[in-house]
């Protein structure tokens, strides 16, 4: 066989007409030619008695010399028995079954989500599903990789709502068991499903429908706004200049219920020392009440003119304590003029309560959504401050001191939550 010339680099650049021309040095090495200026290297080798070409790389990228050599270890590749073109392939293929093994729980969710979304009802059930993890799921396991998370990272995001948000959590836990086996079908995960219900988390938490029945009356059921949609909703209360946004603003800064703010008197109150003192007759739980008055709160009680014909701060023109149906007006008012500025908006509305308006006394769980899931405080501060005093911890809290120094810094930044949209107690993961 007749030796083929081996080419110089400048012979290289010199070619320019269509072709492939064969360049020395290694057999079956070729430059193949495209006008105007394409270049690229190939290398003909026979595998299996049928010829095959790979590509080398585009000149300049690749020199001549860097050709020459990377021909000279394919071909000691196909002596050796080995197809280089497969050997490329399993190679490419184990580095993406890698690649997809370190998916975040983040990242999996939303191509998830992707998927399944020709199968929802309609757009905004879709944002609904996806928003859920992103609230919920996404502090605690978002950058986590798929296959390294457990039944205790899955516990440590239903525990906290497991009682106070029970149709909540129990939507967490479907979604979430909806995107690990995604993650396993897919063979992006390798253990098993640690969301799944029977067999692994019914062991270890209550059954919803168990839960739902002891829960108390008074905080179930109440629509409540999503926490990242409170800072919005309270900017816009501030701005009506009425009695019951006031109100409404006042029971929402101080995490009381309905009744206590509408039927709250001026002796109740020591300005001077930022306190309000709940009377047992008017709580659920007979006891006093001590109400720590953040800065937000004051300064709503300033707008309110005293009347010396009413005992009552929040009053109607005949003197009397405001109406329930009073304080949900604005809600009302603001829900439906966000509506009308974008009609694509659902408004101010619990997607947990099957998209119900929210209602004055639901801001209480909002209240403690934003101190349970994006802050430190300790659960028992946040469970006095709603005068929830049903368990051993705030039990014993409340013989000791009642933790009024800790609800007055919680009521702080709950305060600078609702109007600026941040806290110096927020967990970093939010």
């Amino acid at each position: 066989m007749k030796k083929v010339k081996e080419l110089t680099p400048i012979e290289i650049r010199q070619l320019s007409d269509k072709g492939r021309y064969p360049v020395g040095g290694v057999a079956g090495l070729y430059l193949q030619v495209t006008p105007p200026s394409g270049k690229s290297w190939l290398l003909r080798v026979k595998i299996a008695e049928k010829r095959r070409d790979i590509g080398l790389g585009i000149f300049p990228s690749i020199s001549l010399a860097d050709a020459r050599e990377k021909a000279r270890e394919l071909r000691e590749l196909v002596k050796s028995g080995i197809d280089p073109l497969q050997q490329a392939k399993e190679t490419k293929l184990a580095q993406i079954i890698e690649q997809r093994k370190n998916k975040t729980f983040a990242e999996v969710a939303q191509e998830c989500h992707a998927f399944k979304k020709a199968g929802f009802k309609n757009q905004k059930h879709s944002q609904q599903w996806i928003s859920t993890l992103e609230t919920y799921a996404y502090p605690t396991v978002g950058d986590m990789g798929v296959d390294d998370i457990g039944i205790n990272d899955v516990l440590a995001i239903l525990t906290p709502i497991w009682v106070t948000k029970t149709e909540t959590a129990t939507r967490v836990r479907q979604r979430m068991a909806t995107v690990f086996d995604y993650a396993i079908t897919t063979e992006i995960r390798t253990k098993a499903n640690p969301a799944q219900w029977k067999g692994r988390l019914d062991n270890l938490l209550a059954k919803p429908k168990d839960v739902l029945k002891s829960q108390d009356k008074d905080d179930r059921h109440h629509p409540a706004l999503p926490v990242h949609q409170m800072n919005e909703f309270f900017i816009k209360l501030l701005q009506e200049n009425y009695m019951s946004a006031w109100a409404l603003a006042f029971s929402i800064l101080t995490g009381s219920r309905g009744g206590e703010v509408r039927y709250m008197t001026w002796n109740e109150l020591d300005i001077n020392n930022g306190l309000w003192c709940v009377p047992g007759n008017r709580m659920k739980g007979g006891k006093l009440h001590k109400v720590p008055l953040s800065v937000p709160a004051l300064s709503v009680l300033n707008l309110v003119k005293r009347d010396l014909k009413s005992p009552y701060v929040f009053r109607n023109t005949q003197g009397n304590p405001l109406s329930d149906s009073a304080c949900k007006k604005p809600i009302l008012k603001l829900h439906k003029a966000k509506i009308k500025q974008n009609p694509a908006s659902a408004g101010y509305i619990d997607p947990d309560q099957r998209n119900r308006i929210a209602t004055p006394n639901g801001f209480r769980s909002t209240l403690k959504d934003w101190a349970r899931l994006h802050t430190t405080f300790l659960d028992e501060v946040s469970e006095l401050a709603l005068a929830h005093v049903n368990n051993d911890k705030t039990r014993a809290a409340y013989a000791r001191n009642e933790l009024l120094d800790e609800r007055t810094i919680l009521m702080d930044e709950w305060g600078r939550f609702c109007i600026v949209g941040e806290s110096s107690h927020l967990r970093l993961a939010t």
